[in-house]
């Protein structure tokens, strides 16, 4: 039953495809049967295909090259007896034996192999693919897949294969996303207005003799550029047909001008996955923030193609920092849940001995903490068990690279510490999440069922508490300095130490003061306004926690903004607001860190916090004075509440679910 949150908001609707109800564009039913890889090789092979397209977008951007690069050949193997029928499809050539003889090969691809079995014995099917950039050796089982095994050289199987019932009977691609048609609104004879941030191919219709010039930006500055060097995507256009034009390749934004093409009209072909808008916000009076905690959804939303990723104008691709707050953001809205394993596998790929994730120090930690968020969120102890000897890989390997005082080592020589978009030091800030880090780390071994290894995780993470607070915490002042020795205060030391509850009482009281005012330097981004905001709550500075939330997001309201930002400065001004790494229009204007406020609402306004894994158990204290309603997304069905003036009139949640 849709609820009244629901019901208040669709008015303030921004997304052409919005639907409370069902999945727009509709989810396709699922095959009988799936189809069977090793093991993130799925996952991997869609990044690669990700970073060929960044490329491709001449997107102004780099990337790890710690990857896990797919197979090119598979073994497959099982069992099988005489006069059975058996039937599967594959991608690449491929060779098939019984009882160790060859009885089929074949170059090309089939629709479907079917064999009658002529004896009992081991069937093996050798799988290559020449060319991985096209396809990973794949098999599709219609039924009994568990039977299967894989190899890599034909001796040593493993089992279980990675298996997933997401993707099309043709390939083990993840299921293309949908293409809608829409049209814009015409500013001028050759200017149009998508009326929001789009991700989508641009079609121009024009004279059969004229040769269009495209010309797009998120923003009307960005659209106006004419400098080859300021352009952060290809305006490349293809030929289709006499007078049919298109872009090379999918784009981000919500300006259009065509020149050369004086008759020109245009639609766009944009891209959105599947989803349903499970959550809903409301608040009696409070416009502003319904249509920002909607326009974080439709943020989300566009950022969520295989992965969940930073951005669609830059980078197109995911980044444990982003997934940190995007995955929260997903479990109050949208709640799809395969999209998030999928880049906790694709971002954990790679063993840390290597690279840390993302090839940043502080990006390890978080991927820890995603994790435990998932599982909270979530809770899937198989896709947990799967992961689980990553985890405590990274964990141990984390612990080996501590320096002489027990700090988490960070030298600039080998690893880059970004925590944010500034400058300055940041040691403490790294300690603090390292902190957190190892918390999660105790929570997953709990759940992974190993108690000894969460106790140990729980001593190191109050050993290295201990640690901080006497060598970087000076309670005369009552702030974190940014390293321990150092008389340098900022930030991200602080509001963190408040969120991961480094400290509580009168010490987060006194931190929270402190960032209220304007001592210490600002944060980056909107991805750590966020956790400041969240500080700013947590310490009791209520009113100036609205504050800051107001003069970000709805500052960028003010400013126009359909989808939130990468950066976001109240004091710039004009054009100030899309320069970004030293570039005019290097701002990413709708990336899945600004979308924060989908989390970030439900709890200051609502107290709402998961207790216990999949909703099991929740907490409920709404803000006194606020009137108007929430729903939840679980695993059960949604949790639905109605308050007037802080107090609960209507709660209904699923029989799974409890209030505590």
């Amino acid at each position: 039953m849709i609820g009244k949150a629901h019901r208040e908001t669709e008015k303030l609707v921004i997304d052409p495809l919005y639907s409370s109800e069902k999945f727009l564009p509709e989810k396709p039913s699922p095959p009988p049967g799936q189809w069977l890889y090793f093991p993130y090789d799925r996952e991997a092979f869609l990044l690669e295909k990700m970073v060929r397209e960044k490329d491709e977008a001449k997107l102004k951007v780099g990337y790890t090259q710690f990857r896990k690069t797919p197979a090119e050949k598979a073994f497959f193997q099982c069992d099988v007896v005489k006069g059975e029928n058996l039937s599967f499809k594959a991608t690449g050539s491929v060779q098939v034996f019984l009882n160790g003889k060859k009885i089929l090969e074949k170059s090309e691809r089939k629709e479907k192999y079917t064999f009658l079995i002529p004896e009992n014995g081991k069937l093996v099917i050798l799988l290559y693919c020449s060319d991985i950039t096209c396809n990973i050796p794949s098999l599709f089982a219609e039924e009994n897949f568990q039977r299967w095994k894989i190899s890599s050289d034909g001796i040593s199987y493993i089992s279980p294969v990675n298996h997933s019932p997401l993707y099309d009977g043709n390939a083990p691609h993840f299921a293309q996303q949908e293409k809608v048609m829409l049209l814009g609104e015409k500013l001028t004879q050759n200017v149009w207005d998508a009326k929001r941030e789009l991700f989508a191919y641009i079609h121009i219709s024009c004279n059969e003799q004229s040769r269009p010039f495209l010309y797009m930006g998120e923003s009307i500055a960005e659209m106006k550029n004419r400098k080859g060097e300021d352009e952060e995507q290809t305006r490349e256009l293809i030929r289709l047909a006499p007078g049919k034009w298109r872009s090379k390749v999918l784009l981000a934004f919500r300006y259009v001008q065509i020149e050369n093409a004086p008759e020109a009209e245009i639609h766009f072909e944009a891209e959105f996955q599947s989803l349903c808008y499970r959550g809903a916000l409301f608040v009696e009076g409070r416009e502003t923030w319904n249509r920002i905690w909607l326009q974080s959804c439709y943020t989300l939303r566009l950022c969520m193609k295989n992965f969940l990723l930073d951005g669609i104008k830059r980078d197109r691709l995911p980044w444990a920092g982003d997934l940190a707050v995007s995955l929260l953001g997903n479990a109050f809205s949208f709640a799809e849940k395969d999209i998030v394993k999928d880049t906790l596998c694709v971002l954990g790929a790679v063993s840390i001995k290597e690279a840390h994730v993302n090839s940043i120090i502080d990006y390890s930690l978080w991927f820890l903490i995603n994790h435990e968020y998932f599982q909270l969120y979530y809770s899937d102890r198989e896709f947990l068990l799967q992961e689980y000897p990553r985890i405590k890989e990274t964990l141990e390997i984390l612990l080996d690279s501590r320096d002489e005082n027990g700090f988490l080592a960070a030298d600039p020589r080998k690893v880059w510490l970004f925590i944010d978009w500034v400058n300055g030091e940041k040691f403490t800030a790294l300690q603090v999440i390292f902190f957190r880090a190892l918390l999660a780390g105790k929570f997953l071994a709990l759940l992974a069922g190993e108690k000894d290894f969460a106790a140990r995780m729980e001593k190191e993470a109050y050993i290295l508490a201990g640690k901080i607070k006497e060598c970087a915490y000076d309670a005369e002042k009552g702030l974190f300095t940014a390293a321990p020795g150092k008389k340098e205060y900022t930030r991200h030391p602080n509001l963190l130490a408040v969120d991961f509850g480094l400290v509580s009482g009168e010490e987060a009281e006194k931190i929270a003061r402190h960032l209220a005012g304007n001592e210490l330097p600002k944060v980056g981004t909107p991805y750590m306004s966020v956790f400041e905001v969240m500080a700013l709550f947590k310490g009791g500075m209520t009113k100036e926690a609205f504050e800051k939330f107001d003069a970000i997001w709805g500052g960028m309201l003010k400013e126009g903004a359909t989808t939130f930002w990468e950066g976001f400065d109240p004091d710039h001004k004009g054009e100030e607001h899309y320069v970004f790494y030293g570039r005019p229009y290097g701002k990413s204007l709708c990336h899945a860190w600004g979308a924060g406020p989908a989390f970030l609402l439900p709890q200051m306004l609502f107290g709402i916090e998961v207790i216990e894994c999949s909703w099991k158990k929740f907490s409920l204290s709404p803000m006194p004075g606020v009137t108007g309603s929430i729903e939840i997304p679980t695993p059960f069905g949604n949790i639905q509440i109605e308050c007037v003036d802080g107090v609960i009139t209507y709660l209904s949640c699923p029989e799974e679910c409890e209030r505590v």
